[in-house]
């Protein structure tokens, strides 16, 4: 149980992932288009998680395969935040024009 929690921030990542994929390959011309909204859900959600994984460094998983310290949960955070800025360029964005 404690690798899944551990986990959870990639897992969720993964989830976001395949529901922005299925969003735009299901995406047809509609006036509402959740893109955008699903991606920051799942960012943010990932981003908390990612922050309550604080208090179980540090952890190895899969028979130490896999180590998570502080070192790991920074760039974690980092690269979330940088995710998140880039999706907020792109909501502001001109040259993107939804059909």
């Amino acid at each position: 149980m404690t690798e899944f929690v551990a986990l959870l921030p990639e897992i969720l990542l993964a989830l976001t992932f395949f529901a922005v994929l299925a969003g735009e390959i299901t995406y047809h011309g509609e006036q509402l288009r959740l893109i955008l909204p699903i991606a920051g859900t799942g960012l943010a959600m990932a981003l908390l998680q990612t922050v309550l994984t604080v208090r179980n460094i540090p952890a190895q998983i899969f028979s130490g395969a896999l180590s998570i310290d502080g070192v790991s949960l920074i760039f974690k955070v980092l690269f979330i935040l940088l995710a998140m800025l880039c999706l907020f360029a792109a909501m502001r964005s001109r040259e993107i024009v939804a059909d």
